[in-house]
């Protein structure tokens, strides 16, 4: 019995990810996490599931593709078009004012960035661990290609 059931699980596990690849055709992708940058929000290893970014919030965690160094990474949306943004021992300010940033933690370089109209300024949560936008700096609308939704390995759930 204990051998069926594992049987049924590998199975139900290899047919949930043959969707996933279709459903990219569909505007839908999987990711993982490489690096601490997103603890522990998300922690290296996890598997995520994002969809084409159509519309970019503050607060959502994003896939950018960074061509200069050659990856695609996991950050957070903390300044929006056209906002003058400061980070301070960790801290965002948005238009002088302070951001609510719960998940954030950690103390790393600081910066003020004013955004063009297209574009967007991404931190990691673990502000002293991540290679953000305080390195490379503000990236355009076109680098975010998707916003994650949901963490499906080792432990599931929604990406908030």
């Amino acid at each position: 019995m204990k051998r069926r059931l594992r049987r049924g699980a590998i199975v139900a596990a290899g047919a949930a990810l043959a969707g996933l690849g279709v459903a990219r055709w569909r505007g839908v992708f999987r990711t993982a996490v490489q690096g601490q940058s997103m603890a522990p929000t998300l922690l290296p290893g996890q598997f995520l599931i994002a969809s084409l970014a159509r519309h970019i919030h503050r607060g959502d965690v994003v896939v950018v593709r960074l061509p200069a160094r050659g990856i695609d990474a996991v950050k957070r949306v903390v300044g929006l078009p056209g906002e003058r943004i400061r980070v301070e021992e960790g801290r965002a300010e948005v238009d002088g004012r302070a951001l609510a940033e719960p998940y954030a933690h950690g103390i790393g370089a600081s910066g003020d960035w004013s955004l063009g109209e297209r574009e967007y300024l991404l931190l990691g949560d673990d502000r002293g661990e991540s290679t953000d936008g305080r390195a490379f700096g503000p990236v355009p609308r076109e680098a975010i290609v998707g916003v994650v939704r949901f963490r499906y390995w080792p432990k599931a759930g929604r990406v908030r």
